[in-house]
């Protein structure tokens, strides 16, 4: 039988500081790396939101909503969080956290969230989504 870990979206914007701060979220780093080095997971991956910047679940992309408002999505139908800009491609707050023990050779990065229509909150994808595998070399 294959085991996986999956470590999900250990970003800057989600830690200490960034855009979208998780109370805590920096004390789960060690842990984190403590469990990577088990001989016991086969496989290691990470997910990453990937946001491009006029991602439609940003309260900035939305004239007349703030942080946190919940909007039904004019030309989709769908109901939508509305979030501080943030895991912008390519952005500092965007790469995982510096503390983060990543396996350059062998962990399995896996972005989400990339379709500007469609917010996703799964590695596993969000309809219509398809998440891409990315391998850290």
């Amino acid at each position: 039988m294959k085991s996986a870990l999956i470590i999900v979206d250990v970003q800057n914007d989600f830690c200490k500081g960034g855009s979208l701060e998780v109370a805590d979220a920096n004390s789960i780093i060690p842990l984190i790396n403590r469990l990577k080095e088990l001989p016991t997971f086969d496989l290691v991956v990470l997910t990453r939101d990937w946001h491009s910047k006029n991602h439609c679940s940003f309260a900035a992309n939305n004239p007349g909503t703030k942080v946190f408002d919940m909007i039904k999505l004019p030309d989709t139908g769908v109901d939508q969080v509305m979030w501080p800009v943030h895991c912008l491609q390519g952005s500092s707050g965007a790469e995982f956290h510096k503390d983060l023990q990543i396996n350059k050779n062998l962990d399995i990065i896996v972005s989400k969230g990339q379709l500007e229509r469609v917010d996703s909150y799964s590695g596993f994808g969000s309809p219509p989504e398809k998440t891409n595998l990315e391998v850290v070399l």
